[in-house]
């Protein structure tokens, strides 16, 4: 086969969610993933569980966090986990605290110590396939594309890529504004997603005022963010500020789940503008997924 032929040949990997992948015609392909929300609304547990899930099926993912540490991030799927394996009910699942407190997991009865133990068993099964990087603002995509480069070349595996997230990548150029390095670093994260032929998802915060239902024109402006990915994700809490007592902030969502809308904001390759609900339990980092 040819090279030309080669790169007509692209594959999918399922994101494990069932409906995104319909909406996805099967799942993630070569490409730019952008996913937008504001703060606190589940965008990094959204995007931690798709990489799990797609361990889970058996394709390597390197997670790259700019905020959160390895540690973190393993104890919040850890707790997904218990959710889980529980059948989805909060009282007997454990916290990402709960796993990761020493004290907590000492005062944890019988029926949670099991709990734990069987989602840590659980999480070993596909762990290895979990690539977490560490970064604090000091890596930009440079240290993105060589990272896949040694993962590729040490285990013949094209991993798909997630990016946590774009405003804390380190800018190309200091000298330059902050929207000439967002740019930038869009156009390279495509080109690192076309050299590589993967998927590579990228997280991206948007301004506290975009709390109303996110739409292509709060993209106006933001440059390359809004021309170059191939599909734009955009995650939104239903409630709005105000509303019903409620302050929209899903991670002040005392217990139960809240109510939360995915739309696709833009597709290159298929139709836009499909919204898809989820039940987002903020305590365990879990999304379920509406029929």
């Amino acid at each position: 086969m040819n090279a030309g032929s080669d790169r007509l040949n692209t594959g999918f990997v399922p994101t494990g969610f069932e409906r995104l992948d319909m909406a996805l015609d099967g799942g993630l392909y070569e490409g730019l993933y952008l996913l937008e929300a504001v703060s606190s609304s589940g965008k990094t547990a959204f995007a931690l569980q798709v990489a799990d899930q797609v361990a889970m099926g058996g394709t390597d993912v390197l997670v790259f966090s700019l905020a959160a540490a390895r540690t973190e991030l393993m104890a919040r799927s850890l707790s997904r986990l218990t959710f889980t394996n529980s059948g989805t009910q909060p009282g007997p699942a454990l916290t990402a605290r709960d796993m990761t407190i020493c004290s907590r997991r000492d005062g944890h009865c019988p029926d949670e110590q099991e709990l734990a133990a069987s989602s840590i068993e659980v999480y070993g099964q596909y762990a290895e396939r979990i690539y977490i990087n560490e970064g604090w603002g000091d890596w930009g995509v440079e240290h993105i594309r060589t990272t896949i480069a040694r993962h590729k070349h040490l285990t013949g595996n094209s991993p798909v890529v997630v990016v946590d997230c774009l405003q804390l990548l380190a800018p190309h150029d200091p000298r330059v504004s902050d929207q000439r390095n967002l740019d930038k670093a869009v156009l390279e994260l495509k080109r690192v997603s076309r050299d590589f032929k993967t998927p590579v998802m990228v997280i991206s915060s948007l301004e506290q005022h975009h709390l109303v239902q996110p739409g292509m024109d709060d993209l106006r402006g933001s440059g390359a963010a809004a021309i170059v990915p191939d599909v734009i994700l955009g995650l939104q809490v239903r409630e709005i500020p105000g509303q019903d007592g409620r302050d929209g902030n899903a991670a002040s969502q005392p217990g139960g789940a809240c109510s939360v809308e995915l739309r696709i904001l833009k597709n290159r390759h298929g139709p836009a503008g499909q919204c898809i609900d989820y039940d987002y339990y903020p305590p365990f980092n879990c999304f379920v997924e509406g029929r």
